[in-house]
């Protein structure tokens, strides 16, 4: 039971991550990576990631002169939250089962009675 919690908050995460990394990664690549994005948090052989968290600030300042660029981060951001709160329902739900029907599965009026 526990297990299964900590793997659909861990998916969940994991999905809302990436998609926080990829609306920053967007708006770097539609401004072309400009010094007022400030040092990405990883820059390999020209791959450059900022940490999720820019967006926020980036927004702060700038969505309102360039809306487009900035309500396309904020969707694929809310899409992604969707998607990690889905993928996160489906994977800590729990599975009923069935409960026997049949013949002598359920107790008669003598069994109530041995209970008393």
């Amino acid at each position: 039971m526990m297990r299964r919690r900590l793997a659909s908050i861990g998916a969940g995460s994991v999905v809302f991550l990436a998609a926080s990394i990829g609306a920053t990664a967007f708006v770097a690549e539609v401004f072309d990576h400009q010094a007022p994005l400030g040092a990405p948090l990883v820059d390999i052989a020209g791959l450059r990631l900022y940490a999720p968290h820019k967006l926020i600030s980036w927004s702060a300042h700038w969505s309102e002169v360039y809306p487009g660029p900035f309500a396309i981060a904020h969707l694929i951001t809310l899409i992604g939250f969707v998607l990690a709160c889905v993928i996160a329902a489906l994977i800590g739900r729990e599975r009923f089962s069935m409960k026997p029907f049949a013949e002598g599965a359920w107790g008669d009026f003598d069994d109530a009675k041995a209970l008393e």
